[in-house]
């Protein structure tokens, strides 16, 4: 867990490393040497960050986080097993009714969770939400967090999950923390 120094530090921190390179490259350059380096950065990075919009490619919910899991086969598309392990992932975050949906039908906790769902199928080595608390009420911040450490014990993951949170709220911050997670300040001052 980062509280981060100021806010949207995390979200600021990875648009300056991911995007601003983007932005300044010509048109041909979008192609080459620095589209190469986003997509590499993207195979072991995750992120679902606080306020930018989500952008969904899949026509269910279901196929998107399929997708998620053919990123990391680095296939385009995902086929009836990803189907199938996506399908389980709803389930163990209980959100099996999702499943049919639209991606862009959903609410903003929802779509929220959905691209959590989706960047964990792409199994990073790092995994950022940058705002734990944004768009997601008190249970289903409990859900998430209760899905996270029950999928790491459950498959021995070996990955660094990294969740922005505010001072605000001291409580449910050694909650968590007593429940195995390391507490820092700052975003890459720490980690």
């Amino acid at each position: 867990m980062v509280s981060e120094k100021v806010p949207q530090e995390i979200d600021q921190t990875l648009m300056n490393i991911l995007m601003a390179p983007l932005e300044q490259a010509s048109r041909h350059g979008l192609w080459g040497v620095e589209a190469q380096r986003i997509s590499k950065t993207g195979q072991w990075l995750g992120w679902v960050p606080s306020h930018l919009p989500f952008l969904f490619f899949a026509d269910t919910v279901c196929k998107e986080i399929a997708n998620g899991y053919a990123s990391h086969g680095q296939k385009a598309e995902g086929q009836r097993e990803d189907r199938r392990k996506s399908e389980s992932l709803l389930h163990a975050m209980a959100l099996d009714h999702l499943a049919q949906r639209n991606p862009y039908t959903l609410s903003q906790g929802e779509s929220k969770l959905i691209w959590f769902l989706t960047q964990w199928a792409k199994q990073p080595e790092y995994l950022v939400i940058s705002d734990l608390k944004g768009g997601l009420s008190v249970k289903l911040q409990d859900r998430l967090l209760q899905f996270i450490m029950e999928q790491t014990i459950k498959f021995q993951l070996n990955q660094t999950v990294i969740l922005g949170v505010t001072d605000s709220d001291k409580s449910w911050k050694e909650k968590w923390v007593n429940q195995g997670w390391k507490h820092v300040t700052g975003f890459l001052s720490e980690i």
